[in-house]
């Protein structure tokens, strides 16, 4: 799967009802995606994702039912109304991006 970058990444995603915490690392051929809520009162809550995305799988690892789950990349599609207006063409071309302009 060759990812372009590796290292971490920390960003903070200010919305109008909530804050969130998203932290991304990368090594290898494996990365961690994590989102969580940034105020107190959401940390419990279900908001919480936690994925391993590892070879050509991804792992949705649910910490509150200590339970994990793993699909196959190629399986995982949107939900039908994320499609709307969007056009998908797999070409099997990669473009590397460099920097920000």
């Amino acid at each position: 799967m060759g990812r372009g970058f590796q290292g971490a990444l920390a960003l903070r995603l200010v919305g109008p009802q909530q804050s969130l915490g998203l932290r991304y690392s990368s090594r290898g051929n494996s990365a961690r995606l994590q989102i969580d809520p940034l105020e107190a009162k959401d940390k419990a809550g279900s908001r919480h994702l936690d994925t391993l995305i590892w070879g050509t799988n991804i792992s949705l690892l649910n910490h509150r039912d200590r339970t994990v789950q793993t699909f196959a990349l190629d399986d995982v599609t949107p939900q039908a109304d994320d499609r709307d207006g969007v056009k998908i063409e797999k070409t099997g071309q990669r473009v590397t991006l460099l920097g920000v302009g």
